[in-house]
């Protein structure tokens, strides 16, 4: 048995990730992360160490543990960093990791490849992970049983990892030319050698447990086709073959050997069999397979010694030999004596069957054996280009989930016109309130009825008032102060005053607090309108309070009919347009989950010439049989609803004409319209609570404690630089509490009054929280995608707007600014993005996830389905219509 040779590389003073790495994370994230990651980089150049192991010395066992682990890291470094020549200057920053690999050919150990490409580290390692098993299965074949079924199975593994290089490493290797045994061809080699030791480990097991020696013949024959087809493999290309006989060792001559030898094998063990047959000429034919296996064996004792092939091999060959000798000579002699049988050519007897009884395990690298302490870094650069594709994705739920709405609302006004479901539910119950009626009713009791809505409509309005104080009074003023000061400062000194305005610093946070004042401002509107709704539909809303017998006394009852076949069928249709309607919604709701997983900073990270159309057809490739199923359920939908209008013609035809059960169509129509506008106020406000939730928690409060570090800065450097000059703020009588530079003050600016936190139905119109003119206007945004969507129509709020949402024109100047230097406030976020996506934050900021999207369960087809914009507490909201004297427009459940 041998093993594949180990591949060298060098030690850490020539080969050190830590300082390539330290520069490149400190200038692409900041010092800040350079040290939180110190200890994770150090540890990772730790197990580098410790993979460069020799043959000679190397205990396997642990070396393979340490092996997949520094594997395992180095798969993460390539996902995460991009690996090359920096073109760092002395006054620019790192742009790649500049690390210069080194690796030893294991065939030629005079061949060096260097590479700057992490590829070549990640081939070297899993190499070497696949030699080291070949290592230690060769020393426990050396073993006892138990030993050789150990090796089996490493020789196994090995051949596993070899295989997956070659199947998966290929256009990654061929580039390094100095580097022989990574290429495909030498690890299909290599997968192939394994794969035969292991067989051969068998064949052993089989010898040793003294077995059956037709069984043993026909598996050392199995074995030597697969040394065959490692010779196969070498002369298939001349560059390997070449490359293998100038190496250190001839494994071509090694793997001629093995078959050769297991032939011998087979061979000698035909003999043991054919003289077992009480048959003529047995003799003979023994003295053939036992000649035949002398010859072989004597042939490769000379061989072997001209190839200096490792020792085990002459050693077994002669072993061998040893032990068929005695038997040939006295079989030779009793026939020359007695039998005198003809002793046939082996060419013309009948064949040996080979037997193979191992497959190759097959490999994946462990990479869950180590936790990503790069986990969520990324570039700036590559991070903006992520967030930019990703509005895009989030347009196209927006598409999405419009086809899914107008699908929905279509089936809906079909059937609202056909007077379904109402009519199907009347037919099935005679008397009292139907079941699934009552079902419906149930639900909104569980919610909470009327109370809950006017809980959770205080709650938003108690959050979206603190919003507007905290943005204004707290992050707005604390600017204009630092900006006063600085103009003031600037207006005295004159030209001593170097430092870079305040203006420019504050550009990037004026836009944030536009944007969120915007939102603010447009999801009052919004708030409004469902206020509305909640006032409009109070009444109706206040029956759920009632029990189901009260409820059922206002329904006529009608005389009881016999069972209606059509009414069965065609509730059969309408449960089978629930479902798929409930599918649609499903798969919507899994589209845009998949696309909210989407991670595109790493596409892009992992193909960095790929331009931004290639990572997005790379990216939809997930999303296309979502998509195919979709459109599939709309010709569903198209097919279902025909049957269902000509399924509703012969149920009508089938009804009898009763004043009574119009009437109680009609009743328990306007209860399932009441069912529907309820769950719709329900699902906007609690979306609508979780909107104002998360712009505080990762937008506002983040952003007040990013301006006030940024303040503190700017008072410290600001007090340094009057020291230098021998000036204070008092000496220059500066106004500290001023709010507005006095070239640039604006007019007295209302805050917005607090919310009243009480039953919605019980809060007069005029007291009603709004929102307070702002400071700026507020540039035009596109609407968010998914969750609590601020905008009305996909346009800003109209400048005509009541008084309490008008804003003050910006001063002259106010907003042209420069960029802030590095390290200051995030960007904003991209043009089509959902409000709530932020931009990677800089050093320094904060590091808040964007708020999850709101979810929405399926749906069954009678309840109000959201407008276009997909999900989420919706701008573009309208009560749903007052449909109480038209046609019932639920399905029965």
């Amino acid at each position: 048995m041998i093993s594949a040779f180990l591949k060298k590389t060098f030690d850490n003073k020539q080969i050190n990730l830590v300082r390539p790495l330290q520069v490149y994370v400190r200038d692409a994230y900041g010092k800040d992360k350079e040290k939180e990651k110190m200890g994770a980089i150090q540890e990772i150049q730790q197990y580098r160490d410790s993979c460069n192991v020799d043959e000679s010395s190397v205990s396997p066992v642990a070396a393979i543990a340490k092996m997949e682990t520094y594997l395992a890291y180095v798969c993460i470094l390539q996902k995460r960093f991009s690996f090359g020549k920096s073109g760092r200057g002395v006054f620019s920053k790192a742009s790649k990791v500049e690390v210069s690999f080194k690796w030893v050919d294991s065939y030629r150990h005079t061949k060096i490849e260097q590479s700057m490409d992490i590829g070549l580290e990640k081939c070297a390692i899993m190499f070497n992970l696949g030699a080291l098993m070949s290592l230690h299965a060769v020393k426990l074949s050396e073993q006892d049983e138990e030993g050789l079924k150990a090796a089996c199975k490493l020789f196994r593994e090995s051949a596993g990892v070899f295989e997956y290089m070659a199947q998966n490493s290929s256009n990654d290797t061929i580039q390094f030319v100095q580097n022989m045994d990574i290429q495909k061809d030498s690890c299909k080699l290599l997968a192939n050698l394994m794969l035969a030791q292991a067989q051969a480990c068998f064949a052993e097991m089989a010898i040793r447990k003294k077995m059956k020696a037709k069984l043993i013949s026909t598996l050392a024959i199995g074995t030597s086709e697969l040394f065959q087809q490692c010779v196969g493999s070498i002369d298939m290309t001349a560059a390997l073959k070449s490359w293998i006989e100038k190496g250190e060792y001839n494994f071509r001559a090694h793997c001629l050997h093995q078959q050769e030898y297991y032939t011998a094998i087979a061979h000698y063990y035909e003999s043991q069999r054919v003289a077992t047959l009480a048959e003529e000429g047995v003799y003979g034919k023994e003295i053939a397979w036992l000649k035949s296996a002398n010859s072989i064996l004597s042939s490769l004792v000379a061989s072997s010694s001209k190839a200096k092939l490792i020792p085990t091999l002459q050693q077994h060959t002669k072993s061998l030999i040893r032990k068929l000798s005695p038997r040939l000579k006295e079989a030779v002699k009793d026939n020359n004596d007695i039998y005198h049988d003809p002793i046939p050519n082996v060419a013309a007897m009948k064949k040996i069957a080979g037997r193979q009884n191992v497959a190759i395990i097959e490999y994946k690298p462990k990479l869950d054996c180590v936790q990503d302490p790069f986990k969520n870094m990324v570039p700036k650069e590559t991070q903006k280009k992520a967030d930019q594709l990703k509005a895009q994705f989030q347009g196209e739920i927006q598409a999405i989930s419009a086809r899914c709405n107008e699908q929905n609302d279509s089936a809906r006004a079909i059937l609202a016109s056909l007077g379904l479901p109402a009519a199907v539910d009347c037919a099935q119950s005679q008397t009292g309130l139907p079941d699934a009626v009552w079902d419906r009713i149930t639900e909104c009791k569980k919610i909470g009825g009327l109370k809950e809505l006017n809980t959770v409509y205080s709650r938003i309005e108690s959050i979206n008032g603190e919003s507007w104080k905290i943005l204004q009074e707290e992050i707005v003023k604390v600017l204009d102060v630092e900006q006063s000061i600085d103009t003031q400062i600037r207006t005295k000194l004159g030209s001593q005053w170097q430092r870079t305005d305040s203006m420019q610093l504050q550009r990037e946070y004026r836009q944030q607090i536009s944007t969120i004042e915007s939102h603010l401002t447009t999801a009052a509107t919004t708030n409004s309108k469902i206020e509305k709704s909640m006032q409009d539909n109070e009444t109706q809303f206040v029956e759920f309070d009632k029990s189901r017998e009260e409820l059922a006394e206002q329904l006529p009852n009608v005389d009881e009919v016999k069972n209606n076949e059509e009414a069965e069928q065609l509730k059969a249709f309408l449960d089978e347009l629930s479902q798929l309607i409930a599918k649609r919604d499903e798969l919507r709701n899994e589209y845009e989950t998949e696309v909210n997983n989407l991670d595109l900073s790493q596409l892009f990270m992992q193909n960095p010439s790929a331009t931004v159309d290639t990572i997005k057809n790379l990216a939809k490739q997930s999303l296309t049989e979502l998509t195919k199923q979709i459109d599939d359920g709309v010709i569903q939908q198209a097919e279902v609803l025909e049957k269902i209008s000509t399924q509703n013609e012969l149920f009508v035809a089938s009804k009898q004409s009763d004043p009574k059960q119009t009437q109680r169509e009609q009743i328990i129509h306007v209860l399932n319209e009441t069912c529907v506008k309820f769950k719709d106020c329900e699902r906007h406000l609690k979306e609508g609570l979780k909107f104002y939730s998360d712009l505080m928690a990762d937008y506002i409060l983040p952003l007040k404690e990013e301006i006030d570090n940024y303040c503190a800065a700017r008072e410290s450097e600001r007090d340094l630089l009057l020291a230098d000059l021998g000036q204070n703020v008092a000496k220059l009588a500066i106004d500290l509490s001023a709010s507005s530079p006095p070239s640039i003050q604006s007019q007295p600016q209302p805050q917005p009054q607090p919310a009243a936190v009480q039953p919605q139905a019980q809060q007069p119109a005029e007291q009603k929280q709004q929102a307070p003119p702002l400071q700026a206007q507020p540039q035009a945004q596109h609407p968010p995608a998914s969750g609590y969507n601020p905008y009305y129509s996909q346009q800003p709020p109209p400048q005509a707007q009541s008084p309490q949402y008008q804003q003050q024109p910006p001063p002259q100047g106010y907003y042209q600014q420069q960029p802030p230097p590095q390290g200051y406030y995030q960007q904003p976020p991209p043009q089509g993005a959902p409000y709530y996506y932020q931009q990677p934050p800089p050093q320094g900021a904060y590091a808040q996830q964007p708020p999850p999207q709101g979810y929405y369960p399926p749906q069954p087809y009678y309840q109000q389905q959201p407008p276009p914009q997909q999900g989420g507490y919706n701008p573009a909201y309208q009560p749903p219509a007052n449909n109480n004297n038209t046609q019932p427009s639920a399905p029965p459940q």
